[in-house]
């Protein structure tokens, strides 16, 4: 989804001259967004079903804060170089986000091997 993430940018990035790019780019980036929400809780999902709600919060949190940054990030970019450097910090934040995804998701399957499911107790 990540992949999604950054391909949109390049859309939108084209946008600028094309109605029909900026469409396309709002479509593919809805796409990378929610699935990258839906991973997420999925993995959250995963862990310690006695702190599923502490750890949705905390997510939740981490989301709405970089939200925040990212809209004043954006904010920076318009005001110094228009709809292209909106679009490329976009990219850049989006291409960061999948290189550390790539560079974890090696170790994150290695503790799933070695630690298996998570476990629900029910009573």
């Amino acid at each position: 989804m990540l992949s999604c993430l950054l391909a949109s940018w390049g859309l939108l990035a084209l946008g600028a001259s094309s109605l029909a790019a900026l469409i396309a780019g709002i479509v593919v980036l809805d796409f990378g967004v929610q699935g990258a929400q839906i991973g997420n809780q999925t993995a959250i999902y995963s862990l310690r079903a006695q702190a599923r709600s502490r750890l949705t919060t905390a997510y939740m949190v981490s989301v709405f804060l970089g939200g925040i940054g990212g809209s004043l990030l954006s904010a920076a970019a318009y005001g110094a170089g228009g709809w292209t450097a909106v679009c490329a910090v976009g990219a850049t934040l989006s291409a960061a986000a999948l290189g550390v995804w790539l560079g974890r998701s090696g170790r994150t399957s290695e503790l799933a091997l070695r630690e298996g499911p998570a476990r629900v107790e029910t009573r």
